[in-house]
């Protein structure tokens, strides 16, 4: 499946087509930091869904602007250091200024994403290095509760996926 072409539908969405005849609607970039709840709620109340890993990986291939994984250590790794609003500021100053007022399509690299794994649970996957490669595998050992600076939220629309 390769990406035939990709156009802005608003400010929030964008359309790619491939070569297969899919068509996705995705949003162009991700709403974030956001809870793993969270994220499921919200693409439910919107009747969307969320990507699985499979498609977070073609979307990562697909975005035209990649930014580079702003990753963090802690001393503890604990909730409250990774909610801490300053971190959670900081990091969203960071990806603004990879970003540097420059014009995309899609965006990746922000965060890694909430998705709905092969088996149905929800999880994190994702957050690619510019090399391609995800630091965050297929993981759902986290409960719906948690959140923290690096998860974020990206819907696709129900209807455009396969």
């Amino acid at each position: 499946m390769k990406l035939s072409s990709s156009e802005i539908i608003n400010e929030f969405w964008a359309k790619l087509i491939f070569d297969d005849g899919q068509i996705w609607e995705v949003s162009r970039r991700q709403i974030g930091p956001i809870g793993i709840g969270d994220a499921l709620k919200m693409a439910e109340s919107e009747g969307v869904d969320l990507p699985t890993p499979n498609m977070i990986d073609i979307i990562w291939q697909c975005a035209d602007l990649k930014i580079s994984p702003q990753v963090r250590t802690f001393k503890r790794w604990t909730a409250d250091e990774m909610n801490d609003p300053e971190v959670y500021s900081d990091h969203l100053a960071k990806i603004e200024k990879q970003i540097s007022g420059r014009d995309f399509i899609l965006l990746a690299g922000a965060f890694k994403d909430v998705v709905r794994g092969p088996d149905g649970r929800i999880g994190l996957y994702g957050w690619h290095r510019l090399n391609g490669k995800p630091i965050q595998p297929y993981f759902t050992g986290h409960n719906l509760q948690w959140r923290d600076y690096s998860q974020g939220l990206r819907l696709i629309k129900k209807n455009q996926c396969p």
